[in-house]
């Protein structure tokens, strides 16, 4: 948490130098706030995936989120968690969805970012970029037309006419996960690549990282 503020400090005082220099006019002494912003950057996203997977703490079966959601009328649905000592439980149909997330401050996008993904993994296994699992918006098929994420009464339209919606900090938590399947170097070029996800191994890669 600690190191988190600071880093997020060093990246404002570093966006604050370059408007400086900017203004005073030295031009030439502004690519060293650029390149100390991006060196920043780059490990405040690594200590944050690190803090998004440490967390996480799931059951080990695979997890079939139409078991979870609650049928309205006119072809809207909702998957509701409810929280306890920061546990946040989602309860359905006889089956459970347990997450411990004491310690950790984006609770509700952290949920959102595993709901997206259980919704939108089938429409991308063997079909399009592995990336695409961790887009803002993205056409999937579910038989609603609107689907609702419920956390504590608090509402949030997370598909609606066939699109599915991640806000920009649930794709990064999801992406964290999706790190914590293969080496940080290759993110990038293996989310370029189509083929079948295996959510078995995926949810083993969830229960590692809750020992940590």
């Amino acid at each position: 948490m600690i190191l988190s503020i600071i880093l997020f400090i060093l990246l404002i005082l570093l966006c604050i130098c370059f408007i400086y220099l900017f203004f005073i006019g030295l031009f030439k002494y502004l690519i060293i706030p650029v390149v100390l912003f991006c060196i920043v950057l780059l490990l405040f996203r690594m200590w944050f995936f690190h803090r998004c997977r440490k967390y996480i703490n799931l059951n080990r079966n695979i997890i079939k989120i139409d078991n979870f959601i609650n049928k309205y009328d006119n072809k809207e649905g909702a998957i509701i968690f409810n929280s306890f000592n920061n546990e946040y439980i989602c309860k359905n149909n006889g089956s459970e969805i347990k997450f411990n997330l004491k310690g950790f401050m984006l609770k509700k996008s952290f949920i959102r970012a595993f709901v997206i993904r259980q919704i939108r993994y089938k429409s991308v296994s063997n079909k399009l970029k592995i990336s695409k699992l961790f887009s803002i918006k993205l056409k999937c098929k579910l038989k609603y037309n609107k689907l609702y994420l419920i956390i504590d009464d608090h509402k949030y339209l997370i598909f609606s006419n066939g699109v599915s919606r991640n806000t920009f900090l649930s794709a990064e938590i999801s992406m964290s996960k999706y790190a914590a399947m293969y080496l940080s170097a290759k993110t990038f070029i293996y989310g370029n690549v189509i083929e079948e996800i295996n959510e078995k191994y995926y949810l083993e890669e969830y229960k590692f990282y809750k020992n940590f």
